[in-house]
């Protein structure tokens, strides 16, 4: 789809987000606010990356250079407070997750790539066949930014931060320095796997 920067075009960044506390809800939400960010719901109860991944190719095809996808908001129970995961719930939405930011890296290759949660940040790399990523800076305490290493998305620029990490702009600060750092970036040659 031809989305990497050309000619001063902004770069797009790709956020895989696991995290389904609050405040990672309000720090998603003040990101779509001040970036214009569009999310991609992963339906808990259902995930289905084919779904998610014809938002993001539709946001993307709108000019959107902040795209990703999160887990949905599980209804409150009876009793008003969220349900719980289970475990194979969490690994099921974990699986969900690493596929669909292999797809959307592959499809729309992106210029940035940031995860949220820490077992995001290890499934998506692994999904990517890297070896890891590189650290190179903390964006702000316990949010750190570097590039992938390894793999046929080596160099990639990449961000992750916990889902209790920051303020309420801490994913839009992250968000913001990958732009910034992908438009720097010159990708090497994406291969589908």
């Amino acid at each position: 789809m031809g989305l990497r920067p050309e000619g001063g075009a902004p770069a797009t960044v790709l956020a895989v987000v696991g995290s389904v506390t609050d405040r990672t809800r309000s720090q998603l939400a003040r990101a779509e606010s001040a970036l214009g960010a569009r999310w991609a719901d992963l339906d808990p109860a259902a995930p289905d990356p084919d779904r998610v991944l014809t938002a993001l190719r539709a946001a993307a095809g709108e000019g959107a250079t902040v795209l990703g996808v999160r887990v949905a908001a599980e209804p409150p129970t009876a009793a008003g407070s969220a349900p719980v995961q289970d475990p194979r719930t969490a690994a099921r939405l974990l699986r969900a997750l690493a596929e669909i930011a292999h797809r959307a890296v592959v499809e729309l290759r992106p210029g940035g790539l940031y995860a949220s949660g820490g077992d995001v940040a290890a499934a998506v790399t692994s999904a990517l066949d890297a070896d890891g990523f590189a650290i190179e800076t903390e964006i702000l305490p316990l949010a750190i930014a570097g590039h992938l290493v390894g793999g046929p998305h080596d160099g990639l620029p990449f961000a992750t931060k916990g889902g209790l990490i920051g303020g309420p702009d801490a994913a839009r600060d992250c968000l913001e320095h990958l732009r910034a750092a992908c438009t720097r970036h010159t990708p090497r040659a994406l291969s589908a796997k």
